[in-house]
C-alpha cells in the first residue's frame, strides 16, 4: 500500500503549526482550529461457544494476549482525493500532513529490514499500539489549521516502516495458549532479493520452538507498510470551523482480538514442511501491515460501532465484522471499517488475517414511496 508521495518529503520536527497541502497556497491564510490522529484500542462483544475438550492446532491474540505491537510511523495524513490503484494508490491531493516522524525518512523505508528494526531500539521512533503512553506520541503536537485547510476529506491514510514488532501469545478457542512469538537467532533472520521497495528479509525458525513460551518479542517484515480508508461521509472542514477554532481527531480505531494469528502442529510432528516460518512444525504466522479504521470526528463527537458475526465464514471460522460511524450523524455512513476472523473449536489454521482487508462499502440511496407504489390500504390509527 505503498504511494508516491505529492511533492517531496518534508520532514516536520513539530506539528505545533502546521497547515500542509498539495496545492497552491493563499497569500493569507486564516489560523484556527487543530487536528491530530489517535490510536484507540476497541474491544469485541462478539462470543462464542466453544468445546474445550476439542483439541486445535490454530491461535489468535486476545486483548489481554497481545503484549506490545509496535510501529515505526511516518506519516498521517487526510486527503480530499485520491488515485486508488487495487489496494494502494498513486497520487494524493489536498491533503493536511496531521503526523510526521522526522526519522522515518523514504531511506529509512527503504533500508529498514529485520535486523535493522530489532537493533533500533529507539522510543522515539516505535509507537506501541497497546501502550496508551506510546499512542499519546500521536497526538502530543496537533496540527494548527487554517483556510486554506477548508473542503471535504474523502481518505485517511497512515504509512509505516514496513518492519513491525510484536510480544503476544496465541490462544486457541477454549483459552488455551498454543503459540508464543520468539525473538530469532541471528541464524534465524534471512536475507532475501532486495525488491523495488528497498530490502527483504524472513525469518526461519530452524531452532526455536513457537509452541514454548514464555513469549518475547519478535520482527516481522511485511511487502509494504500502509493503509487507507475511503470515508462514505467526508470530514468536513469549514470557515466557520477555523473561525471557532474547531479541534478535530482522526481515531484510527484498532482491535488487538483477534488481530493476529499463529497456527502449527501440536504434539508429534510429522514434518515434510519446507515453508513457513517454523518449517519443523508447519508452522506459521499471520500478521497483518496495519489493520487500522480512520474515524473521523470533531472533538465532542461520540464514534459508536455495530458489531456483526458471519457464521461458518470458513472451517470452523467466524467472521466479525465492526462497523463505526458517528452519533452525531442520523444516517450512520460508515467511516471505518474492522473485520477479523474468528477461530472456533477444531480450527487448524488462522487463515489469512489480510482477508479483513478485501471489502469495498457504498451508499445504497433509499427509494421513497410514491403514489404508484405506495400501499393498498393505508394504516389505520388505534
Amino acid at each position: 500500500m505503498r504511494a508516491r508521495r505529492c511533492g517531496k518529503v518534508v520532514a516536520i520536527v513539530s506539528l505545533a503549526v502546521l497547515g500542509f497541502g498539495c496545492g497552491k497556497k493563499k497569500d493569507s491564510a486564516k489560523s484556527g482550529g487543530s487536528i491530530a490522529p489517535r490510536i484507540l484500542l476497541a474491544g469485541s462483544s462478539s462470543a462464542l461457544a466453544d468445546n474445550p475438550e476439542s483439541v486445535t492446532s490454530a491461535g489468535q491474540t486476545t486483548a489481554a494476549s497481545l503484549k506490545s505491537l509496535k510501529y515505526y510511523v511516518q506519516s498521517v495524513q487526510i486527503c480530499k482525493d485520491i488515485q486508488t490503484q487495487g489496494s494502494g494508490y498513486s497520487g494524493a491531493t489536498g491533503c493536511i500532513l496531521i503526523y510526521s516522524n522526522p526519522d522515518a525518512t523514504d531511506e529509512a523505508y527503504q533500508n529498514y529490514d529485520i535486523s535493522t528494526a530489532m537493533a533500533d531500539t529507539s522510543e522515539d521512533h516505535w509507537i506501541d499500539f497497546m501502550s496508551a503512553t506510546s499512542r499519546a506520541k500521536l497526538t502530543a503536537a496537533p496540527a494548527t489549521l487554517t483556510s486554506d485547510n477548508t473542503g471535504d476529506y474523502y481518505y485517511g491514510l497512515i504509512n509505516f516502516i514496513k518492519a513491525i514488532k510484536i510480544n503476544a501469545e496465541y490462544k486457541d478457542a477454549s483459552g488455551t495458549t498454543r503459540f508464543y512469538t520468539k525473538t530469532p537467532a541471528a541464524s534465524e533472520i534471512i536475507t532475501d532479493t532486495p525488491d523495488q521497495v528497498g530490502k527483504r528479509q524472513h525469518l526461519t525458525f530452524t531452532t526455536t520452538d513457537p509452541r514454548v513460551g514464555p513469549s518475547s518479542e519478535m520482527t516481522v517484515m511485511n511487502n509494504n507498510g500502509g493503509s487507507i480508508f475511503h470515508f462514505l461521509n467526508p470530514l468536513k472542514i469549514t470557515d466557520e470551523d477555523i473561525t471557532a477554532a474547531t479541534g478535530f481527531k482522526v481515531d484510527f480505531v484498532f482491535n488487538p482480538e483477534n488481530y493476529s494469528g499463529a497456527s502449527g502442529e501440536l504434539g508429534t510432528v510429522s514434518g515434510g514442511c519446507t515453508d513457513g516460518i517454523a518449517p519443523g512444525i508447519c508452522g506459521s504466522y499471520d500478521i497483518p501491515m496495519g489493520k487500522l479504521a480512520p474515524v473521523p470526528h470533531k472533538d465532542g463527537e461520540i464514534v459508536k460501532k455495530e458489531i456483526y458475526l458471519v457464521s461458518n465464514f470458513g472451517a470452523n471460522q467466524d467472521l466479525r465484522i465492526e462497523l463505526y460511524f458517528n452519533d452525531t450523524d442520523s444516517t450512520k455512513a460508515i467511516m471505518g471499517v474492522d473485520r477479523s476472523i474468528v477461530i472456533k473449536s477444531g480450527a487448524s489454521a488462522s487463515n489469512d488475517m489480510g482477508t479483513p482487508y478485501l471489502y469495498r462499502h457504498s451508499r445504497v440511496p433509499v427509494r421513497e414511496p410514491s403514489a404508484t407504489n405506495a400501499p393498498a390500504h393505508p394504516a389505520r390509527s388505534r
